[in-house]
Protein backbone atom coordinates (compact mmCIF):
# COMPACT_ATOMS: atom_id res chain seq x y z
CA UNK A 1 0.00 0.00 0.00
CA UNK A 2 1.48 3.68 -0.89
CA UNK A 3 2.39 6.14 1.76
CA UNK A 4 -0.49 8.18 0.37
CA UNK A 5 -2.68 6.00 0.56
CA UNK A 6 -2.34 4.46 4.09
CA UNK A 7 -1.71 8.35 5.35
CA UNK A 8 -5.67 8.94 4.36
CA UNK A 9 -6.59 5.46 5.73
CA UNK A 10 -4.45 6.35 9.41
CA UNK A 11 -2.38 3.02 9.20
CA UNK A 12 1.31 2.26 10.17
CA UNK A 13 3.26 5.36 10.95
CA UNK A 14 -0.28 7.55 10.52
CA UNK A 15 -2.30 5.46 13.29
CA UNK A 16 -3.90 8.00 15.65
CA UNK A 17 -4.36 6.63 19.45
CA UNK A 18 -7.26 7.14 21.66
CA UNK A 19 -8.46 5.80 24.76
CA UNK A 20 -12.02 5.56 26.33
CA UNK A 21 -13.12 7.18 29.81
CA UNK A 22 -15.73 6.08 32.10
CA UNK A 23 -17.12 6.82 35.24
CA UNK A 24 -20.70 6.76 37.61
CA UNK A 25 -21.24 9.54 39.46
CA UNK A 26 -23.32 9.30 43.02
CA UNK A 27 -26.65 8.04 42.77
CA UNK A 28 -28.87 10.90 43.63
CA UNK A 29 -27.23 13.82 42.15
CA UNK A 30 -29.12 16.74 40.68
CA UNK A 31 -29.32 17.11 37.41
CA UNK A 32 -27.57 20.48 38.15
CA UNK A 33 -24.36 19.13 39.84
CA UNK A 34 -24.28 16.20 36.95
CA UNK A 35 -24.03 19.19 34.25
CA UNK A 36 -21.38 21.07 35.91
CA UNK A 37 -19.21 18.09 36.52
CA UNK A 38 -19.72 17.03 32.94
CA UNK A 39 -18.56 21.03 32.39
CA UNK A 40 -15.83 20.71 34.41
CA UNK A 41 -14.38 17.57 32.59
CA UNK A 42 -14.84 18.78 29.02
CA UNK A 43 -13.20 22.25 30.06
CA UNK A 44 -10.47 20.94 33.05
CA UNK A 45 -9.69 17.62 31.86
CA UNK A 46 -10.35 17.64 27.83
CA UNK A 47 -9.73 20.64 26.55
CA UNK A 48 -7.20 21.91 28.85
CA UNK A 49 -4.74 18.88 27.80
CA UNK A 50 -5.53 19.69 23.95
CA UNK A 51 -7.47 16.85 23.83
CA UNK A 52 -10.93 15.63 22.41
CA UNK A 53 -14.16 13.58 23.30
CA UNK A 54 -17.17 12.20 21.96
CA UNK A 55 -19.75 9.82 24.02
CA UNK A 56 -22.28 10.54 26.66
CA UNK A 57 -25.11 8.71 27.91
CA UNK A 58 -26.24 9.26 31.50
CA UNK A 59 -27.68 10.15 34.33
CA UNK A 60 -25.56 7.99 36.24
CA UNK A 61 -23.03 6.39 33.78
CA UNK A 62 -21.04 8.26 31.38
CA UNK A 63 -18.77 6.83 28.60
CA UNK A 64 -16.39 8.52 26.26
CA UNK A 65 -13.78 7.70 23.34
CA UNK A 66 -10.78 10.54 24.04
CA UNK A 67 -8.63 11.66 21.23
CA UNK A 68 -5.69 14.18 20.91
CA UNK A 69 -6.69 17.40 18.50
CA UNK A 70 -4.92 17.25 15.23
CA UNK A 71 -3.15 14.68 13.76
CA UNK A 72 -1.50 13.65 17.30
CA UNK A 73 -2.05 10.53 18.90
CA UNK A 74 -3.00 10.37 22.81
CA UNK A 75 -0.35 9.04 25.13
CA UNK A 76 -0.26 7.32 28.90
CA UNK A 77 0.61 10.87 29.96
CA UNK A 78 -2.76 12.15 28.48
CA UNK A 79 -4.79 8.55 30.50
CA UNK A 80 -3.12 9.61 33.45
CA UNK A 81 -3.89 12.98 33.47
CA UNK A 82 -8.06 12.62 32.98
CA UNK A 83 -7.75 9.49 35.41
CA UNK A 84 -6.25 11.75 38.13
CA UNK A 85 -8.71 14.51 37.36
CA UNK A 86 -11.35 11.94 37.57
CA UNK A 87 -10.12 10.11 40.63
CA UNK A 88 -9.78 13.94 42.41
CA UNK A 89 -14.08 14.90 41.77
CA UNK A 90 -15.71 13.72 44.95
CA UNK A 91 -19.21 13.33 42.73
CA UNK A 92 -17.47 10.27 40.66
CA UNK A 93 -17.79 6.87 42.63
CA UNK A 94 -16.42 4.72 39.64
CA UNK A 95 -12.84 6.14 37.10
CA UNK A 96 -12.58 3.44 34.51
CA UNK A 97 -9.57 4.74 31.69
CA UNK A 98 -8.47 1.89 29.30
CA UNK A 99 -5.57 1.31 27.44
CA UNK A 100 -4.31 3.04 24.23
CA UNK A 101 -6.09 2.01 21.03
CA UNK A 102 -6.39 2.72 17.33
CA UNK A 103 -8.94 5.49 17.13
CA UNK A 104 -9.84 4.69 13.71
CA UNK A 105 -10.06 0.86 13.28
CA UNK A 106 -10.77 -0.53 16.28
CA UNK A 107 -13.18 -2.96 18.15
CA UNK A 108 -15.75 -2.01 20.30
CA UNK A 109 -16.23 -4.96 21.70
CA UNK A 110 -12.25 -5.09 22.63
CA UNK A 111 -12.42 -2.75 25.18
CA UNK A 112 -15.15 -4.01 27.42
CA UNK A 113 -16.01 -2.85 31.35
CA UNK A 114 -13.96 -4.28 33.74
CA UNK A 115 -15.37 -6.82 36.20
CA UNK A 116 -15.61 -4.67 39.32
CA UNK A 117 -17.82 -1.90 36.87
CA UNK A 118 -20.99 -2.21 39.10
CA UNK A 119 -24.26 -2.42 36.61
CA UNK A 120 -26.12 0.68 36.30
Amino acid sequence: MRKRLRKKLRLREFIQLAFSARYQVKPGLSPAAIDSLLDRFILEAIEANDLHCGGGAGPVEWDFLVCANGRRSASEVDCQRVRTWLEGQGEVTVVFVGDLQDAWHFDANGDEKPDAWPSA
